[in-house]
């Protein structure tokens, strides 16, 4: 990893640090890291990453992504990399397919509950 992205696994948890001052903007070179973390990831079978910022205030200018399970991670990656690498519409049909296949998953489902029950929520049980 650079100096833009730097990865830590402990067992099956992952936390991906963003450091790009001055506000970790959404970058091709960003995007390429956190593709990289992605597969050093799953290759380690983490089940849970959270993506922190190490810039005060911002988390990543240009894109909403979320603590989470992996495959919200991997999700996010993906629709980052349609992004990169297509016209503006086939990006958001991509982006919109993945986040209706999330909302449908079980960790999807679980996280809406907990929002609307007003508790933190249960991932992966």
């Amino acid at each position: 990893m650079s100096s833009l992205v730097s990865l830590e696994i402990d067992g099956r948890l992952g936390v991906v640090t963003l450091n790009g001052p001055p506000v970790n903007a959404l970058t091709i070179p960003l995007v390429d890291e956190l593709r990289a973390a992605q597969d050093q990831l799953a290759r380690a079978r983490v089940t849970v990453a959270a993506i922190r910022s190490l810039v005060p205030g911002f988390f990543m200018a240009g894109a909403d992504l979320i603590d989470g399970p992996i495959e919200a991670f991997r999700s996010a990656v993906g629709c980052l990399d349609a992004a990169r690498d297509s016209d503006l519409a086939t990006g958001m049909v991509f982006e919109r397919a993945a986040v209706l296949r999330l909302f449908d998953s079980p960790d999807g489902r679980e996280g809406i509950a907990a929002f609307l029950e007003k508790r933190l929520p249960s991932f992966g049980s």
